[in-house]
């Protein structure tokens, strides 16, 4: 059996921002790029209510955003974006929460880049604007 590797933490960064802009890639997909990284995605009621043009472009946008900054990305994982949605004056906030998979338990020596260990949960809501 061949040994696992161990990550620096700047490979662990890398690899979680990577798993998370591979999960944000699939959303709204039919046929996931990256069926190893296991998650759900839960849209806020205001946004499930909008017109269905408009619920495609907001899934759209939070799948393919690339406004990743020092700021709104200081840890370098990329889960977390916020973008206006001028159709309705208001930004739209997501973020990804990485948790244990339920045979495991989260604690504070869970390795989160390990993508059999985790599960993702993607939230996407409506604030007002900034």
């Amino acid at each position: 059996m061949k040994k696992k590797k161990l990550l620096s933490s700047r490979e662990k960064i890398k690899a979680i921002a990577f798993q998370n802009d591979a999960f944000r890639s699939d959303i709204g997909s039919n046929r996931p790029n990256y069926p190893a990284i296991k998650g759900k995605v839960v849209v806020c009621s205001e946004i499930s209510l909008l017109p269905k043009e408009q619920f495609e472009e907001i899934i759209y946008r939070t799948r393919d955003y690339d406004g990743f900054n020092k700021y709104n990305n200081p840890n370098g994982e990329r889960n977390k974006g916020r973008f206006y949605y001028g159709k309705i004056d208001k930004d739209v906030v997501w973020e990804i929460q990485c948790y244990a998979s339920r045979r495991m338990r989260n604690d504070e020596n869970m390795d989160y880049s390990d993508v059999a260990l985790t599960y993702r949960d993607l939230r996407i809501k409506l604030e007002p604007r900034l």
